[in-house]
């Protein structure tokens, strides 16, 4: 690779900048530009349609998922010790290919 004078670098770098932007310009046929301007203004939600918010789940509910869910957590950390302490058996190799 050889050195590039400032001048050939400012060539190479204009070249890709303006290969760059015309590519940008290029669009398929019936995309229109965005104008940034909306022809349809943002609607927002009526505040007073919104739902009631949902009652909270009765304290024995709570209690009972935290229960399972630390019981599921040991059984799995259980299983990961089980299988850490088994030896890694090394599959067999395959056998030889055969020619048809």
């Amino acid at each position: 690779m050889r050195n590039l004078t400032g001048w050939q670098a400012f060539r190479g770098v204009s070249l890709v900048s303006a290969c760059l932007l015309s590519a940008c310009m290029l669009r398929p046929e019936g995309f229109e530009r965005d104008t940034g301007a909306s022809t349809n203004p943002t609607l927002f939600r009526n505040l007073a349609e919104l739902p009631e918010k949902p009652p909270a789940p009765p304290a024995e509910a709570i209690d009972q998922a935290v229960q399972s869910l630390t019981a599921d957590r040991a059984t799995t950390e259980a299983a990961a010790d089980m299988l850490r302490r088994e030896p890694f058996v090394t599959p067999a190799p395959p056998p030889p290919r055969s020619e048809f």
